[in-house]
C-alpha cells in the first residue's frame, strides 16, 4: 500500500515536498509536536492572564447615605464587576425622570412613560442618556399616552445587539475619561500568545511540508492529529482577537475607591425598601431610585420599565453574608444534563459501532473486505481507497464524542456534589445557547430543562447545572441541590425557605 501511494505521487509528477503533495504525506513527529506545545503553551498565557487581569470582589467596608459625582450608569458599571450591565439602562431612564426629560404615571396595574418632559434648567445629556431618551421617544412617536411598560419590555427584547454596544461603548468611555476604569485585556497584552499561534501554525506547516510519504490509511491517527491541531489554532486565535475587541473592563485605583464607596451607598440602600419602590418614586430630585436600580436593589422598578431584559451572566449574591457579583456559567457539551447511565450506555453503544463501521471502511479501502467491488472496478480502485479512508477520517469525530459521553457517564455515575446556597439564575437553555444562529435547534428539547446556577459564596464565577421538571427551582430562593460534576445532572433539589 505503500508502494502504491509513492507511485500514485510519482504518476501524478508531484514531488514529496510540493504544496499538493505535502497534504498527501504522514506528517514529521518533531514539528507536529512542537506545534502541539506552542499552541498549549498559548492557551496557558491566556489562563493566566485572565486570572490576572480579572477585576476584584469589591465588597462594603461600611454604610453612606452620600451620592458621589458619577452617573448611575457609571456607578453600575463600578459594582457590577466594572462590567455594563441591563440594570445601567434601566437606572439611566429612571434617572432621566428624576431629572425631568421624562415622566413615568401609573395607570391600572401597569406604568406609562410619558416624552414630554424638557430638563431641568442647565442640565445636559451625555451620550448615554440621549441614546436612552431617544429610545423612549421613538416608542412614543405618534401617540398621546407614551408607552406602557410592556411595550418598553418588548421592545427592549427585540433591541439589535449594536444598540446595546453603543450604549456600553459610552458608559465605559465616560468612566475611562474619570479615570476610573482601562481595559483588562489591552491589545499589546495578546501579542505573546498570538505570536506563539503564529509560530504552532508554522510548525504545523513544516509538519506537513516535510513529511514522510505513506499510505493515508496508515498514518490516519498522526493525519488527525494535525487536522486537531489546525482546528485548535483557529479555535485559540479566535478566542485572541474576540479579547482584543472586547469591552471587558478593570478598576484602576481611583476606580476601585470609588467602588468600595458605591458599595457602601447600596449597604446603606440596602434595608430601607428599594426594593418595593415603584418606579413612579423615581420622580425626586435625589435621584436615589435610579441609582438603586443601578445597583440591582430596586426590583420592582426595574421590573416595571425593563429597557433590556435581565441579565443572564451577571448577578448578585449574598450566600456568603455580604453581598457581590458574581459571573454565571452555562456549560454546553455533550450529554450534558442527561442521567450518566443513560450517557454511558449511548456512548458504548454508539462508539462500538463506529468503531466497527470505521474498521470495515478501512477494510473495504486496503481491499481486505468486498475485494469484488475493487476487482469490478480496477480502474477505480484509487477512487475508492480514498473515499474509504476519507470515511474512516471523518468517522474520527463522533467517535471522539461517544468516546467522551462513556467516559462521563461512567464518571458520573457514582460521583455527586453538593451545592448550598442562593439559586442567582434561572434560565432555559434556548435563551442561553452560544452561538444561537447555530445552535438554537440543539437547545430545544421536548421535555422541560433549565439551568440553575447556585452560588455557595465559595467563588466569584459559578457554574450552572441543567435541572428537570422534577427537580428545578425558582430563582432567588435558597436550596440545597446535588448534582452530578461532568455532566451536570441534578439528582435533586430542596428549597429553603429565608422566612
Amino acid at each position: 500500500m505503500t508502494a502504491m501511494s509513492s507511485s500514485g505521487l510519482s504518476s501524478s509528477g508531484l514531488s514529496p515536498g510540493s504544496g499538493l503533495a505535502s497534504l498527501l504525506t504522514e506528517p514529521a513527529g518533531t514539528p507536529l509536536i512542537t506545534g502541539v506545545a506552542l499552541t498549549a503553551g498559548a492557551i496557558v498565557v491566556l489562563l493566566m492572564l485572565g486570572r490576572v487581569s480579572r477585576p476584584p470582589r469589591i465588597v462594603a467596608t461600611g454604610e453612606s447615605a452620600e451620592i458621589g459625582v458619577e452617573s448611575p450608569a457609571v456607578a453600575s458599571l463600578l459594582v457590577n464587576g466594572f462590567v455594563v450591565t441591563p440594570y445601567a439602562a434601566v437606572a439611566t431612564l429612571l434617572d432621566l425622570v428624576a431629572r425631568g426629560w421624562l415622566r413615568i404615571e401609573p395607570v391600572d396595574d401597569e406604568v406609562v412613560v410619558l416624552a414630554d418632559g424638557r430638563g431641568a434648567g442647565g442640565d445636559a445629556l451625555n451620550s448615554y442618556d440621549q441614546q436612552v431618551l431617544n429610545h423612549v421617544h421613538k416608542l412614543t412617536a405618534g401617540t398621546m399616552r407614551g408607552v406602557s411598560g410592556a411595550g418598553i419590555e418588548v421592545a427592549g427584547l427585540r433591541l439589535p445587539s449594536r444598540w446595546r454596544r453603543r450604549f456600553n461603548r459610552a458608559v465605559i468611555a465616560d468612566a475611562r475619561r474619570a479615570g476610573l476604569c482601562r481595559r483588562r485585556w489591552p491589545r499589546w497584552v495578546l501579542v505573546f500568545p498570538f505570536l506563539l499561534l503564529g509560530l504552532a501554525g508554522w510548525q504545523l506547516w513544516r509538519a506537513v511540508r516535510t513529511g514522510g510519504e505513506s499510505a493515508v490509511d496508515e498514518s490516519l491517527l498522526s493525519r488527525a492529529g494535525a487536522l486537531a491541531l489546525a482546528v485548535m489554532i483557529l479555535v485559540v486565535a479566535g478566542v485572541v482577537i474576540r479579547l482584543a475587541v472586547s469591552q471587558a473592563q478593570r478598576p484602576t485605583t481611583s476606580g476601585r475607591d470609588r467602588a468600595t464607596e458605591w458599595m457602601a451607598l447600596r449597604a446603606w440602600m440596602e434595608p430601607r425598601g428599594f426594593e418595593q419602590a415603584a418606579s413612579s418614586a423615581a420622580r425626586n430630585a435625589s435621584r436615589a431610585v435610579g441609582y438603586a436600580a443601578a445597583f440591582g436593589l430596586a426590583e420592582r422598578a426595574g421590573e416595571e420599565v425593563p429597557v433590556l431584559p435581565e441579565d443572564d451572566r451577571t448577578a448578585w449574591s449574598n450566600a456568603a453574608g455580604r453581598w457581590h457579583v458574581v459571573s454565571v456559567r452555562y456549560p454546553f457539551r455533550p450529554g450534558y444534563g442527561r442521567h450518566p447511565a443513560i450517557v454511558l450506555l449511548i456512548g458504548a453503544v454508539a462508539g462500538t459501532g463506529i468503531v466497527l463501521l470505521q474498521r470495515l471502511v478501512l477494510d473495504i479501502a486496503r481491499g481486505h473486505t468486498l475485494a469484488g467491488i475493487t476487482d469490478d472496478f480496477a480502474d477505480q480502485a484509487g477512487i475508492i481507497r480514498d473515499v474509504g479512508v476519507g470515511l474512516a477520517a471523518a468517522l474520527l469525530v463522533p467517535l471522539a464524542w461517544m468516546a467522551w459521553m462513556a467516559i462521563a457517564g461512567a464518571f458520573d455515575l457514582f460521583a455527586t456534589v453538593e451545592r448550598r446556597g442562593l439559586v442567582v439564575r434561572t434560565r432555559r437553555p434556548q435563551r442561553v445557547v452560544p452561538h444561537p444562529w447555530l445552535l438554537r435547534a440543539l437547545a430545544r428539547r421536548d421535555r422541560y430543562a433549565v439551568f440553575l446556577a447556585v452560588d455557595d459564596g465559595r467563588s466569584d464565577r459559578v457554574g450552572s447545572w441543567l435541572a428537570s421538571e422534577r427537580t428545578a427551582v425558582p430563582q432567588g430562593v435558597r436550596a440545597r441541590v446535588r448534582a452530578t460534576p461532568v455532566l451536570g445532572y441534578v439528582r435533586s433539589s430542596e428549597p429553603i425557605g429565608t422566612v
